[in-house]
Order: C-alpha cells, then structure tokens, then sequence
C-alpha cells in the first residue's frame, strides 16, 4: 500500500524516440546545428567501445528514464559493430533494468548526409569524403536484423522488437520495402527519422520528384506508411 495523499498519479510516460548510444554525450554539443552535430554525434566516429562501457551507458539511460517517471522507451540504437555481441549486452542490461523497451537496430545503406548537396565545391576532399560516407550492404542488414528476431524469440519480460531504418533519405528503395516486409511478417513497430531540418526538406523535394517532393508520399510508396509507423521528429 502506498499512501498517494497529495500527490498526483500519472501513468508512466512514453520516450517515443531515445537513442541509448549518446548517453554519454550529454552537454557536449548542446550548440551544434543538427547537420553540423551528425558529424560528431554517431556511434562510428566513437571508436570500439567495451562490453562494460555498453551495459553501464544502457543502465544509466535506464535509470535517468525510470527517475524521471518514464517507463517505456523506443530505442532506435546504432549498433557499433552490428554483431550479436553487441546487442546481447544492450538487450541484457535492459532487462536487468526492468525498463520496458521497444528496441530496433537503425539500419542505412545510403551513406551521404542531408548537407551533401549543399556542400561548396571547394570543400576539402577529407571534408567532403567524410559527408558523402560509404555506402553498406543492403542485404547483409536486413538478414542480420531478421536473424536477431528469429534468434532472441521470445525477448526477455518487457522488451520488443522494432524497426527502424534511419530516414527515408538514408535508405535505399530495397532496404525500405524489406523493413516493410519485416514489419507486416512479424507484426512489429517501423521508427525512422522523417523531416528533422529544412535541409531535409529540400533534399525531399529534388529525391522524391515523382512522388511531389514528401517523404510522406514516398513512404506510402513503399509500403511503410501505416498504424505501426512512428515518424520521428517530423518537424
């Protein structure tokens, strides 16, 4: 029993979008324009991290999560590497966190940044070639994320499997409509970033021509644009 007088109950919240990769990074580039933030932000610029470094970063999201009255998360996790290591330390510190989750493994394989139009020309080849990226393997992505749900079935209490390919813009026509596949074969939750910056915007607007210029339109197009869809950001 538990004496509530004057307080107030709520329901415990939703984090709808949550990326436990950047935990640590907290206060360290609060300033940066997105564009100029994606430059530092994501996992692969950070180098191998420890198994341990992994399981404490996933915990103390967790606990950040659960003291502030938030008890789900959809985490939409860059996995660096992406191998069953990996995820099995994430997804094992989250089950001894208690913590309920809706976890997914962010898959790309266009590489370039949302910037890369609109880089000057006489940028620094080292500027440019770290904007433009490398591209990754489509099938080696999807098979992985689909051997990981057959592999890890049932899930700990209280975890989920999602779906998330990075942004429409990031993703080839192949990759979204094999994650749309997935998610209608397994009757799981799609999470991509949709609309974040008006350089995204525009960028929508020369990639998807035929489509009107959305990313809206081009979702629906590929099979993504439904009632286990959550479109991130979308500002």
């Amino acid at each position: 029993m538990i004496d509530a007088e004057n307080l107030l109950v709520l329901p415990g919240f939703v984090n709808a979008h949550y990326h436990s990769y950047d935990v640590l990074q907290k206060g360290l580039l609060e300033d940066m324009p997105f564009d100029v933030w994606a430059l530092h932000s994501q996992p692969a610029y950070l180098g191998p991290r420890s198994a341990r470094e992994l399981r404490l970063r996933t915990l103390i999201g967790a606990v950040d999560c659960l003291r502030h009255g938030i008890t789900t998360v959809q985490d939409m996790n860059s996995l660096v590497p992406m191998d069953e290591p990996t995820l099995d330390t994430i997804l094992a510190a989250y089950a001894e966190s208690g913590l309920r989750v809706v976890f997914s493994a962010a898959v790309r394989d266009v590489a370039a940044l949302d910037i890369a139009p609109f880089l000057p020309a006489e940028a620094p080849e080292a500027v440019q070639a770290l904007v433009r990226g490398a591209p990754a393997d489509t099938r080696t992505q999807l098979d992985f994320v689909e051997a990981q749900i057959r592999r890890l079935d049932p899930l700990p209490p209280w975890l989920r499997w999602g779906l998330s390919p990075s942004g429409p813009q990031r993703s080839s026509r192949a990759l979204l409509e094999g994650i749309a596949k997935l998610s209608e074969r397994y009757n799981l939750p799609v999470l991509t970033h949709v609309y974040e910056t008006r350089a995204q915007a525009a960028k929508a607007r020369s990639l998807y021509a035929a489509q009107g210029g959305s990313m809206l339109r081009w979702l629906q197009e590929v099979g993504l644009l439904h009632d286990r869809l959550t479109v991130v950001h979308g500002v």
